[in-house]
């Protein structure tokens, strides 16, 4: 049995005014996209839910009236967000790299057994400056 809409425009919601125009997918697509641009959003600054759109993708806050971009029918796009994370995570900075900078290379067994211990980093850093004489005599 087919679902009975008792009050009027509840089945085209904000489409209602095109009428019996431009098709049923279309008109549900613009229905769909009006009810998430006019739905209430966060705001990223005071936390309050008061974000309304001003113009085509500008957004502000009713209430600390902040304004930023964001996108067209959404303040956050997915898009959006992944480059904000990917943003984010490049310039934080990276744990093992700064625990790296305290350790001297050969000074863990040193420590450990009393006497110098050549490690994987010295015998790199060696055949490193080997190969910068080298190229140094050629020149």
């Amino acid at each position: 049995m087919a679902k009975k809409y008792t009050r009027k425009g509840h089945k085209t919601r904000s489409a209602g005014r095109f009428g019996v125009r431009y098709g049923r997918k279309n008109r549900k697509l613009v229905a769909d996209i009006e009810e998430r641009m006019r739905q209430g959003y966060k705001c990223p600054r005071c936390g309050i839910i008061a974000i309304r759109r001003t113009d085509t993708g500008i957004w502000n806050c009713k209430k600390c009236d902040y304004t930023f971009a964001g996108g067209t029918y959404v303040p956050k796009t997915s898009v959006g967000l992944v480059a904000a994370r990917s943003v984010k995570k490049a310039t934080e900075p990276d744990m093992v790299f700064e625990d790296l900078k305290d350790i001297i290379p050969g000074t863990i067994e040193a420590e450990e057994t009393g006497e110098e211990v050549e490690t994987k980093v010295d015998a790199v850093s060696e055949v490193a400056t080997d190969v910068q004489a080298e190229v140094e005599m050629d020149e």
